[in-house]
């Protein structure tokens, strides 16, 4: 039950919001070219890791610094959102499996 919810509200719904619609938003108002894309995915993923505040300072660096993965794949696939979809969705999946097993680090005994 946990990863199908994963595949539709975190994979999808987290890439249509955060890079889908931020980072081209934010992009937009800092200007045009390769630089305004860069400003845009250190502000953005400041904005994903902030909301993953409930998870503690360390989930919200966590969620900073690999939120910088899938807004680098969103841009080096022409802004096509399947990649970032495909790679949240499994590295939540790997994760929820990990702690699922008691193996994630600090989760389980």
């Amino acid at each position: 039950m946990f990863l199908a919810l994963n595949c539709v509200l975190t994979a999808f719904g987290e890439e249509m919001v955060w890079r889908g619609y931020a980072l081209p938003r934010v992009a937009q108002f800092c200007g045009s070219g390769a630089r305004a894309w860069i400003v845009a995915l250190v502000i953005v993923n400041l904005g994903f890791g902030f909301a993953h505040f409930y998870q503690g300072p360390s989930g919200v660096i966590q969620a900073t610094v690999a939120g910088i993965f899938p807004g680098m794949l969103y841009l080096a696939t022409g802004r096509n959102l399947v990649a970032p979809i495909v790679a949240h969705g499994i590295g939540n999946s790997v994760d929820f499996t990990v702690m699922y097993l008691g193996r994630y680090p600090g989760v389980g005994s």
